[in-house]
């Protein structure tokens, strides 16, 4: 069993995970952003260019706190809002490129962390780890 395997399946398993996301945070040294500013972009690249109202909806946010924060990111850099020209009052955010490869690097550092922590895990362990993955995947579909 090699390592990229488990950590892929282990990743795609907590993907979603927001306490997960702020542990693991606290381990990459380097990165001076917050874990809820990488979650909310992540999030948003998912869901690619969409309505205030439609992201909240996949979200769980509310449109409001979502405003307030696109806002934020939009002086970053990092969002764009963009109007509908059929009908100006729906406007629509998606992830710029920079937000993106603020994104992508802070996942790509995750992965690290997350495969230097089960480099430490004999084959065995890893074995059961990702086997308990596959269980909880399997589960989860058949709850949802």
């Amino acid at each position: 069993m090699d390592i990229d395997s488990v950590v892929s399946e282990f990743i795609r398993n907590v993907d979603n995970s927001r306490r997960f996301g702020r542990l693991l945070h606290v381990y990459i040294k380097d990165t001076e952003e917050k874990p809820q500013k990488i979650m909310m972009l992540d999030e948003l690249k998912a869901i690619g260019k969409a309505k205030l109202k439609d992201i909240a909806a996949k979200s769980g946010f509310s449109p409001q706190n979502l405003c307030i924060m696109y806002k934020g990111f939009e002086k970053q850099g990092l969002v764009a809002r963009e109007t509908d020209p059929s009908d100006r009052r729906n406007k629509y955010y998606y992830v710029t490129p920079k937000g993106e490869e603020m994104v992508d690097k802070s996942k790509s550092e995750a992965e690290e962390v997350i495969k230097y922590i089960f480099s430490k895990f004999s084959e065995e362990e890893l074995d059961e780890l990702k086997s308990c993955l596959a269980k909880i995947n399997r589960t989860m579909e058949k709850i949802l």
